[in-house]
């Protein structure tokens, strides 16, 4: 029904603006995400502008914007990682509401793949504009925007329901402020460790094809890049996006409000 799937997304819009302390948490991510590609970039623009290695500048900007794309837009998303703790004493609305758990569940996870989208979206319009800026080649620079999207898709999609399986599993429902709500709560702070470690993997192997990229077609070397990248993105959707063995209408039945 399009009407309740309305109004959800809109309660939990409204659940998540009564705490400014996880609106700013749920929200940083794809806030600053953005601010942080467009600063990297815009630095490293400077010496691919004044050393003229556009490549090997290039494609270590690229593989450390990934790297907070990864991180920060896919990984800091506590709209999804914190999706039923920051109900907090009101958990037990969404146990009376005359809707499925499941309904329940879904407009949770598409609200937080909002959040993250809105986050990746301006994270790739950042990087357009500061490789532009830079003289980068055009062409190279909207296909590296579309693959950094996709890319990205993947992995916040993964750990956007690998985060809200594990906070349902457990919710810490018992809190006054969001310090408290997410003291002691390592929960909620894996899915960025996971992302972290995504992203620097495909840090690594950007800036090792950087130092070897004068010995390789320049269309190669970003090939290799991006099969490396949607590989890493493949595994973690293997590994973490897995149905739960215990069906949604289940693990909310246990959580005691």
């Amino acid at each position: 029904d399009i009407g309740i799937d309305k109004q959800l997304l809109l309660k939990e819009i409204k659940t998540l603006s009564r705490d400014t302390g996880f609106a700013y948490q749920s929200y940083l991510g794809a806030v600053l995400t953005p601010v942080m590609v467009f600063i990297y970039y815009n630095f490293m623009g400077t010496t691919i502008a004044e050393t003229g290695e556009g490549l090997n500048a290039g494609l270590t900007a690229l593989s450390m914007s990934m790297f907070f794309v990864l991180m920060f837009a896919c990984g800091l998303n506590y709209t999804a990682h914190a999706a039923f703790t920051r109900e907090g004493k009101y958990f037990y609305i969404l146990k009376y509401l005359p809707v499925p758990y499941e309904t329940v569940y879904k407009i949770k996870m598409r609200f937080a793949l909002i959040v993250s989208f809105v986050g990746i979206g301006l994270s790739s319009a950042a990087y357009i504009v500061a490789a532009l800026m830079a003289s980068e080649n055009v062409f190279v620079v909207i296909i590296n925007a579309a693959l950094i999207c996709g890319n990205a898709f993947i992995v916040a999609k993964a750990l956007i329901k690998f985060g809200m399986i594990r906070d349902l599993k457990r919710p810490n429902l018992v809190w006054n402020n969001m310090k408290e709500a997410l003291k002691n709560n390592t929960y909620v702070a894996v899915p960025m460790f996971i992302a972290a470690g995504a992203g620097f993997l495909l840090m690594v192997i950007g800036m090792i094809l950087a130092g070897i990229s004068a010995f390789i077609n320049d269309y190669l070397v970003y090939g290799i890049f991006w099969a490396a990248a949607y590989i890493i993105a493949g595994i973690v959707y293997f590994v973490f996006a897995r149905e739960p063995a215990t069906d949604i209408a289940t693990l909310f039945e246990r959580v005691e409000p």
